[in-house]
């Protein structure tokens, strides 16, 4: 399969849609994307601290 994407650009790009069709109809696949990039987003008050931190 690897080796066909490989070859075929529109079958890899057709396979991407797919996937996220399959994650946007999904509840529980959306929730545990959402959750693993959460940890990675930054809020204000975070900004905030750091602010703090670094002016101290």
């Amino acid at each position: 399969m690897l080796e066909e994407f490989d070859k075929d650009e529109n079958a890899y790009k057709e396979f991407v849609k797919r996937i996220a069709v399959g994650i946007a109809q999904d509840d529980e696949i959306k929730i545990l994307v959402l959750n693993s990039v959460i940890k990675d987003v930054t809020t204000k008050n975070d900004i905030d601290n750091v602010r703090k931190e670094v002016i101290i």
